[in-house]
């Protein structure tokens, strides 16, 4: 593999999917590495949403929403990682939600 120099930074990422260019850009940071030349990439250009699961941290909270006033000020539950999905039974006894970095889905 030949040694790039930075002008064709932007090519590199083009032979890369768009999905992993995206997250490549998160996990170093902002800097590729190419056969040990170091690219500084600004800005990086990666959806919020990826960082947070890339990232792993427990900042997720259940919000219970109150129709007729039209605000959601109660947390139910917090310290939860990258939460996706929430579904009630059908006799609405109990609670299920996703947490998709943890990859598990729990019961409230």
């Amino acid at each position: 593999m030949r040694n790039f120099i930075s002008s064709d930074l932007e090519d590199i990422l083009c032979y890369i999917p768009l999905y992993l260019s995206s997250m490549l850009k998160y996990l170093l940071r902002g800097v590729l590495i190419v056969d040990g030349y170091r690219y500084e990439i600004s800005p990086v250009e990666c959806e919020l949403r990826l960082f947070i699961l890339l990232e792993g941290e427990a900042t997720g909270k259940l919000l219970r929403y109150d129709t007729p006033t039209k605000t959601s000020n109660v947390v139910v539950l917090d310290g939860l990682v990258f939460p996706n999905g929430v579904q009630f039974s059908k006799d609405q006894s109990f609670l299920l939600y996703i947490e998709t970095t943890n990859c598990r889905a729990m019961k409230l």
